[in-house]
């Protein structure tokens, strides 16, 4: 049970911190880099939009497949915080989305994938558009997760009743 609660504090920690400063929480983003670089070189040989777009598709999907793969393995626990990653990877393509038009973000190197991408769709001006509606949908996941987790643990406790904190005496109410 405090596995579990645990696993909420961290996933709404990394939701609020991530929606509220537009910011990485962490680790994560360095994380989701590494896998946004990587997805980029798997698809060099399926074409230019494919390539383009499979450094934010792999950013996402990454944490996504896990989320999965703990559900399958029946770690509902884990699979809220992978969700929670999720919605955090979600928001910093956002962010990137929206930098399109005037590319202020520092990259790497190369072209700017939603530049790229925005202007061959001849769209670079609804950019913050869709980067707006891609980072309402993170945020959505992410309230989903946190709430998810939250009704985990909530079961947990109410089977159980022991405290969440060590220092905590459930019978009390203290």
């Amino acid at each position: 049970m405090r596995r579990t609660f645990t696993l909420t504090v961290l996933a709404a920690v990394m939701v609020g911190w991530v929606f509220s400063t537009g910011r990485d929480f962490l680790v994560t983003g360095m994380v989701d880099l590494g896998i946004h670089e990587l997805g980029h070189m798997l698809a060099i040989p399926l074409g230019q939009t494919i390539h383009f777009l499979a450094g934010s598709g792999a950013q996402i999907l990454a944490p996504a497949g896990l989320a999965g793969y703990f559900w399958w393995k029946g770690d509902e626990g884990a699979s809220g915080l992978m969700l929670a990653w999720c919605s955090t990877s979600i928001k910093d393509v956002a962010i990137y989305m929206a930098d399109a038009k005037t590319r202020y973000l520092p990259l790497i190197g190369g072209t700017h994938d939603w530049w790229w991408l925005f202007s061959r769709w001849d769209n670079l001006d609804g950019a913050d558009g869709i980067a707006g509606f891609v980072g309402f949908l993170g945020l959505m996941l992410g309230a989903g997760a946190v709430l998810w987790l939250a009704r985990q643990s909530w079961t947990l406790w109410s089977a159980t009743r022991q405290p969440v904190f060590v220092f905590l005496d459930a019978e009390s109410g203290d």
